[in-house]
């Protein structure tokens, strides 16, 4: 019965995510990041340079100045935050000791 009520609680929970204005945006500036060559030829190039090098910290710093690229990534840390709070909330609700959530 409880397990029920959780999952419900996280079906709702779900539902108002999907709504948040700030995951839409999220995924709005993913969409025009991904489709800027520039911008993701830049990302992709960080992959393979070592992140003390010159040339690493010179690209990060151009990315930086993309106001764009600033507002995903701020919306991203925000998220993120976000889902670490809930995860231990939900850890809290579903780690009850010595219960055994056999049929449900």
């Amino acid at each position: 019965m409880i397990m029920k009520k959780i999952n419900n609680k996280v079906d709702e929970l779900i539902n108002i995510l999907n709504n948040d204005s700030r995951i839409k945006r999220l995924y709005e500036l993913k969409v025009e990041l991904n489709n800027d060559k520039s911008l993701m030829s830049k990302i992709e190039s960080l992959k393979n340079l070592d992140q003390y090098s010159t040339k690493y910290k010179d690209i990060k710093l151009d990315l930086f100045k993309n106001p764009k690229f600033v507002e995903y990534k701020e919306l991203e840390n925000e998220i993120n935050i976000l889902i670490l709070e809930i995860n231990q909330k939900l850890k809290t609700l579903t780690d009850e000791r010595g219960c055994h959530h056999a049929g449900n």
